[in-house]
């Protein structure tokens, strides 16, 4: 049940934390003075390399330095993303800097400080987009808020209530889904008896399935739990959405056999003499290989409704192979 899997598992939103890159913006200027640094490393005395080398940094930390300033000017939260991966290409530069034969001329600052303001500034910003999206008491929101907690946890962990506020949002955010039993009016449910208890082509064997190759209802990693309609009875539970599965088609053909034979043989102890000595006898025996298999296929109808507006999120024909 493959395809089908993997596309409930599209449609129920999954949670996937939206991580910032870490890499290092490396600007033309930044990538030269590294050059010229590694050459001034084998020369330490050209006067020449010294002299390029301080003027490649003041144009490297310029040019980070101004992109700095034109990200303040910006009002969207993410420009802390922006300002603080500058602030992380000139700590690089210090660092290079300062474990070359170019400390001795150049004084890199760091700009520790500055990026740990710009850190807490972004926390901030997500955490309070955060607030606000959770207020609004829907689900859609508090999904929303929960990647805006999580981005201001990245910034800085722990920052204030952030990881209790994450909790709350994803527990708001859970799209409670009842898969039904799957409906199969196709020719082997009715005149074959493939509904049998225990066999895998049963009905109830493939809701149960599906339920649980989803989380079930231990799902923590994404905003969704999944429930058969037995389960939301026994437990109470108010469902959000509604899954209908129905065979539409279903080939099974005979299974084709497949009969070979083959020889073995073993070595049994068959005594010892009086030292202990052990004798061996070798026994032969054919073993007769029976292996019957097929390929089955089908057509399943998918469709997924919102139980609260009876709005119908999708229908979709599902083709798989079994």
């Amino acid at each position: 049940m493959r395809y089908i899997y993997l596309y409930l598992s599209f449609i129920t939103f999954l949670f996937a934390a939206c991580n910032s890159s870490k890499s290092i913006p490396k600007t033309t200027e930044d990538k030269t003075l590294f050059s010229v640094i590694k050459k001034l490393d084998k020369d330490p005395s050209n006067t020449e390399l010294k002299n390029t080398v301080t003027n490649l940094y003041k144009e490297a930390a310029k040019s980070h330095l101004d992109k700095i300033e034109v990200y303040n000017t910006l009002t969207e939260p993410d420009r802390w993303i922006k300002i603080i991966k500058e602030y992380e290409a000139l700590k690089n530069l210090s660092e290079v800097i300062t474990n070359s034969a170019a400390a001795k001329i150049v004084n890199a600052s760091s700009y520790t400080s500055e990026m740990q303001i710009a850190k807490q500034n972004g926390a901030e910003a997500y955490y309070n987009i955060g607030i606000s999206n959770l207020k609004n008491g829907d689900k859609q929101s508090a999904r929303n808020a929960y990647y805006s907690f999580k981005k201001a946890n990245e910034f800085m962990p722990g920052y204030k209530d952030v990881r209790q506020q994450i909790n709350i949002a994803f527990e708001n955010s859970v799209v409670k889904v009842v898969i039904n039993p799957v409906r199969d009016n196709t020719f082997f449910y009715n005149s074959m008896g493939w509904n049998n208890y225990g066999n895998n082509f049963n009905n109830d064997y493939f809701q149960r399935s599906l339920v649980n190759d989803l989380g079930g209802n231990y799902n923590k990693t994404s905003p969704s739990q999944f429930y058969t309609d037995w389960e939301a009875r026994r437990e109470n539970i108010r469902p959000d959405w509604e899954v209908d599965l129905t065979w539409m088609y279903l080939n099974i053909p005979q299974p084709i056999t497949n009969q070979y034979s083959r020889n073995i043989s073993r070595q049994i102890e068959t005594g010892r003499d009086t030292s202990g000595k052990v004798y061996y006898q070798t026994v032969t025996a054919t073993l007769n290989i029976v292996k019957k298999y097929f390929t089955a296929s089908g057509d399943m109808e998918l469709k997924i409704t919102d139980i609260n507006t009876g709005r119908n999120i999708t229908t979709w024909p599902v083709q798989r192979s079994v």
